[in-house]
């Protein structure tokens, strides 16, 4: 089949102006280590004279974890959540120049045990007396280290998803990867040590890391499903030089920590994740070893605190002491609270799992119940004991209760594993103060060369009614979703990349055309979720937002922050999409129609005329005002016996870190290029000339007057040999989809049969699953081919023209004559 049809409008092009504002703020101080003095003089014990110290200097790199919601910075010295002076966990993430609101002060893995009578410890706080982590691996067996592998390894490797994506696709990248790619880091067989220390993928299974060969960094060994959009990687040890934090004893531990972050549409976009491994690269064992994660929360305003634990989540927990977070640190009212969620602790020998076994805080002051200063208070708090030694009892502020009525969870509300009465600082009547606490797992016995893995994570959540306690269950929600993250491997289970959107600003109008939709579509992916069969999940559609604000808000479906403009689904016989949702207000499941799809096929192109966000009557788009668009593509489950988990959305623009905000901002282009006006508008069909073939594709048609009359006429034999339709109204649906690219031209379409081509004998008739389309701008001379075949509902897109095309069957070809236009 040939046809032809000319287009005689004139197009413009768009030109932007753009205006930059800088804002500049005064900074503002959120110090506040450890405050006032010792009331004890501290005295550290005589260190042994046969334990040798390597000269390493404290560790100095700082990164920023900024991929989500939050940008917190992480130190290579142990600690993390500060910049050694300041608050730096901001969530939510503002623009430079806004004011901060931090919910996180610090935090650390303090370590403890006995070998041969004598106390170990390590541990980090604020670096006020010193350090007892220094950067850099230990080699094996000796747990030794010099001051120049320390100097070597001071730095904090920190990669993206997108980063290594690009260069696992990018041959040319092998040769020339970014500094952490071809630094990663990675032990010296020389030294004794083992060669993989940071996990990679190891392409050509060598056991080298070796990024010239395609070897890329992962986040476990020879795996790539897994990589978050960003981590940190940081290596350091307890042996670097004396442990003048704690004062205690080195272990020889060697400890590799992960800080990492995933940018979604959910509340895990307000999270962030760390795991740390331990290896004790010492020959002794360290008995009665207990690992702890120190945690120093500070919900804005740092003064007015409480903390609590929810024991069947493994969650400790630290939120307002009343219903508004006052001052410039603040976050005001219903404020929101914080919680860090214990996924897994250290094994015991057997290689069973500790799990989580106190929860224990303390004040920032010098009493008994406050900061430690010597080695034994480390560890009593580790074991759940105050510094003078006593035990820390159930009830009230955990201080001078019975001996007998021990509290492993101090605050646990009503989650107590004794089943005691509910337990928190409010039913206390405690004073609000600047917190901090412990969550711990131990004892157990540390064997020589033993490897295990702490692996937290930060949960938050904000409620806009309730006061101090109003975002307790989105909170406890969360940690849900991260412990099925965590238990998923923190594998992201997450639907196809949207594609990308060229939009078109007009008079009162913008159009949104969807850009690479092929690798989208094809989307197909599986998990072994909640179904009795492994999920098969496959690309269903698109979503189109409109959003009030120019970020993507926390949830998708909130109606204050985004109105949905659009839906395309493919047509399938699947619609209605549910999916079973918890609610955090009843603590149970309900089902949530998340799509109603129309069912009638993908579209692609979309022009937007009404503001969806204004109330009055008039809903017009008005001229030079911002507007805010998303693009989201979703997939649906195909073979899930159980429907929980039925519509899947993506969390990414193809070639993106995470999704795209696009904005447009409506004008008559008529006032540009000395007042030329374009004629064509969005949606104008063709008027096309059929002059090879049979067929309707399926559409209304309706010929020209001149071919009808022609048709008509006994002397043309009643035939129309180039038959012409009426615009728009032909056996193909070409239509306009951006006026301002639409060139002045002819255009010659041609459809083949590609089985016709090598079978001759069935050239008189077509199969929709192997015909193609080729359209030729006959002005240019330039050829475009088809994507897709017509066996199914396919818009494709020809940007570059300003126009789409949509070819359907039943249609017949014509001879073979103009094949060879075709392949030229």
């Amino acid at each position: 089949m040939k046809v032809t049809f000319i287009n005689k409008q004139i197009s413009k092009t768009i030109l932007l102006a753009v205006a930059s504002i800088f804002i500049l703020q005064p900074s503002i101080l959120l110090a506040k280590e450890n405050i006032g003095k010792p009331i004890e003089v501290k005295n550290p014990p005589p260190r042994n004279p046969h334990q040798k110290a390597a000269n390493c200097r404290p560790a100095t790199a700082q990164r920023d974890l900024d991929i989500n919601n939050v940008r917190t910075t992480i130190l290579n010295g142990g600690d993390m959540w500060w910049n050694l002076s300041n608050a730096r966990y901001e969530i939510p993430k503002v623009q430079t120049g806004q004011v901060a609101k931090h919910s996180m002060f610090a935090g650390a893995l303090w370590i403890g045990g006995v070998t041969s009578g004598n106390l170990r410890i390590a541990g980090q706080t604020y670096r006020q007396g010193g350090n007892d982590y220094y950067p850099g691996p230990l080699t094996i067996g000796a747990a030794s280290i010099t001051e120049e592998r320390c100097k070597e390894f001071d730095r904090i490797w920190k990669l993206t998803l997108q980063e290594i994506d690009a260069f696992r696709n990018n041959p040319d990248a092998k040769s020339n990867p970014i500094e952490d790619i071809e630094s990663w880091p990675q032990g010296l067989p020389s030294l004794g040590e083992e060669r993989n220390i940071a996990p990679f993928f190891d392409n050509n299974n060598d056991n080298i890391y070796n990024p010239s060969e395609g070897d890329f960094p992962s986040f476990e060994q020879n795996s790539v499903r897994n990589i978050p959009d960003m981590m940190l990687f940081i290596l350091y040890n307890d042996k670097g030089n004396i442990h003048s934090e704690t004062e205690g004893i080195p272990i020889g531990l060697e400890l590799q920590t992960t800080a990492f972050g995933y940018a979604t549409n959910d509340e895990i976009n307000n999270m962030t994740f760390y795991r740390t491994i331990v290896i004790n690269r010492g020959n002794e064992t360290i008995d009665s070893c207990i690992f702890g994660q120190w945690v120093d929360p500070d919900l804005g305003n740092y003064a007015d605190d409480y903390v609590e634990c929810d024991v069947t989540l493994n969650l400790g927990i630290c939120y307002n002491g009343d219903d508004n977070d006052e001052g410039i640190l603040g976050y005001g009212l219903n404020p929101p609270s914080v919680g860090v969620v214990f996924f897994e602790g250290p094994l015991r020998p057997d290689s069973t799992e500790i799990g989580l076994t106190k929860f224990v805080y303390y004040n920032n002051d010098f009493s008994v119940q406050g900061n430690p200063t010597r080695p034994e208070h480390y560890w009593g708090y580790l074991n759940g004991k105050w510094k003078d030694g006593a035990p820390i009892t159930y009830g009230g502020n955990g201080k001078g209760g019975s001996a007998q009525d021990t509290a492993s969870f101090m605050f646990p509300g009503d989650t107590d594993p004794a089943g005691r009465t509910t337990w928190t600082e409010r039913t206390a009547g405690n004073a609000p103060a600047d917190r901090r606490f412990l969550q711990t797992a131990g004892p157990f016995s540390l064997l020589p060369g033993a490897r295990n893995k702490v692996t937290i994570g930060v949960v938050w959540a904000r409620a806009s009614t309730g006061g101090a306690t109003g975002s307790f269950n989105l909170l406890k929600q969360a940690s849900r979703k991260a412990q099925i993250l965590f238990k998923n491997n923190f594998n992201i289970i997450a639907g196809p990349d949207a594609p990308t959107a060229e939009l078109v600003e007009l008079n009162k109008r913008v159009i949104i055309n969807l850009t690479n939709t092929g690798v989208v579509e094809g989307f197909v992916d599986s998990f072994a979720g909640d179904c009795s069969s492994r999920s098969i999940f496959k690309f269903q559609g698109y979503q189109i937002f409109q959003l009030k604000r120019p970020n993507i808000p926390n949830d998708i479906y909130d109606q204050d922050e985004a109105r949905l403009i659009a839906q395309f689904d493919v047509k399938d016989g699947i619609g209605r999409l549910v999916n079973q949702i918890y609610n955090p207000d009843l603590e149970e499941d309900f089902k949530k129609i998340m799509v109603e799809g129309e069912d009638k096929g993908i579209k692609r192109s979309i022009e937007i005329s009404k503001d969806l966000f204004e109330t009055g009557s008039d809903q017009e788009l008005v001229n030079f005002k911002n507007y805010h668009f998303l693009v989201i593509a979703y997939a649906a489950v195909q073979n899930c016996a159980n429907e929980k988990t039925q519509y899947l959305p993506g969390r990414r623009t193809i070639g993106k870190r995470d999704l795209v905000v696009y904005s447009a901002t409506p004008h008559d282009q008529s006032a540009k290029n000395n007042g030329t006006k374009i004629n064509a508008k969005y949606g104008d069909g063709f008027v096309i000339t059929q002059t090879e073939g049979v067929g309707n594709g399926g559409a209304n048609m309706e010929l020209s007057s001149e071919s009808v009359a022609e048709l008509m006429n006994p002397a043309k034999g009643y035939v129309a040999l180039n038959r012409k339709y009426m615009q728009g109204r032909g056996p193909i649906n070409v239509k306009v989809i951006d006026p301002a690219k639409l060139p002045n031209a002819e255009f010659h379409l041609y459809l083949r049969d590609l089985d016709t081509i090598v079978n001759t004998n069935k050239n008189d008739s077509m199969r929709a699953a192997s015909s193609k389309w080729y359209i030729r701008n006959m002005n240019s001379g330039e050829l475009y081919v088809g994507s897709g075949n017509i066996n199914k509902d396919n818009e494709e897109l020809i940007t570059k023209w300003g126009l789409s095309i949509d070819i359907r069957q039943p249609i017949m070809p014509g001879d073979e004559s103009n094949l060879e236009d075709i392949q030229n």
